[in-house]
């Protein structure tokens, strides 16, 4: 289980996505999952990324590279020939203000990468400290929105 504590090397920042080529990059659920990644494990080789997803290192390398691409992540310090690390060039991305399909399929992307994440913990929250599992809440409360614009501080 991993840390969700970002490392001190990625930068306190966000990126903002506006390009529908760029969202619908970020859209893919291996990309999602290795920006993540690299913002609590990072930096880190396509051949550790393929460790922490089970995907191919080929397929991390090619994720890597369309990530750098669009700007969510960048070659790392460190590296010798073929061995080259990657890290996240952000805390966070955003896409605020971007009205579009791609726009749309992101937001779709992220909520079934949240449930997926949220499904993990409960199955395995029994692998958890007694202390956490007693911290944990779960609830039914509704949340009711007006419509105002509100800015995140960062």
């Amino acid at each position: 289980m991993c840390e969700l504590t970002p490392k001190a090397g990625t930068p306190n920042r966000s990126v903002h996505l506006a390009d529908p080529r760029a969202l619908r990059a970020y859209a893919h659920s291996t990309r999602m999952k290795l920006v993540g990644l690299l913002r609590v494990e990072g930096p880190f080789t396509a051949t550790r990324a393929a460790e922490l997803t089970g995907e191919s290192v080929a397929s991390c390398s090619y994720h890597l590279r369309m990530l750098a691409e669009y700007g969510l992540v960048e070659e790392a310090e460190g590296g010798q020939g073929r061995e080259k690390p990657w890290r996240a060039t952000a805390r966070y991305t955003v896409w605020q203000g971007a009205d579009s399909e791609a726009a749309e399929a992101l937001n779709t992307a992220m909520a079934e990468r949240y449930f997926e994440r949220m499904t993990q913990a409960v199955e395995t929250r029994q692998q958890l400290p007694r202390e956490w599992r007693e911290a944990e809440q779960f609830g039914d409360d509704v949340v009711y929105l007006d419509g105002r614009r509100t800015r995140r501080a960062g």
